[in-house]
């Protein structure tokens, strides 16, 4: 397995990145979890929105950043969203990516308790389409849960707290 270097970093805005060296396979993977929500049982929810501060250490024309969801603690990964980041160009910059928003469920229904920190989990998967070795840096990973309760919207930020780090053509897990 290839492991992000320093994965912890990931948890705040900071310029402290968790890093990887990628090139075109494969899809190096880092799961995040415990997230810490507190969503009252009888909420609905609305959305989740994930943000993702990341950029490369050297330029690079084309990164695919995947992110998937799971409310089973990672047992399985039925969502994602993919985003493609052309010409990261400026070396050492961080740039801000966003997969849903506050009206997507990401294809699936969701409960209060698939957010509880023994249940859901945010995985990256990122490489890009050169042979060349790069070197992804993801500086913050954060999520937001929009929820109805007695009509009124609210919403729940937070950042990470445990990862832990996979291939996608391997099925060991190597916890960090």
């Amino acid at each position: 397995s290839v492991d992000f270097t320093n994965p912890t970093n990931a948890y705040s805005s900071n310029d402290i990145d968790a890093t990887v060296s990628v090139d075109n396979t494969p899809v190096v993977k880092q799961d995040y979890g415990d997230f810490g929500f507190a969503i009252n049982s009888g909420d609905t929810i609305r959305g989740i929105q994930v943000r993702v501060e990341a950029g490369a250490s050297s330029s690079v024309s084309l990164y695919t950043i995947t992110l998937e969801l799971s409310k089973d603690n990672g047992a399985t990964w039925p969502v994602s969203k993919t985003v493609t980041a052309y010409d990261l160009a400026a070396a050492d910059t961080d740039y801000f990516f966003i997969f849903g928003h506050g009206r997507s469920l990401w294809g699936t229904t969701w409960s209060p308790s698939d957010f509880d920190n023994a249940n859901f989990r945010v995985r990256i998967g990122v490489n890009t389409n050169t042979t060349t070795v790069r070197t992804f840096q993801l500086d913050h990973i954060s999520v937001k849960v929009f929820s109805d309760a007695c009509g009124t919207t609210t919403s729940t930020s937070t950042s990470t707290s445990t990862s832990t780090s996979t291939t996608s053509t391997s099925s060991s897990t190597s916890t960090t």
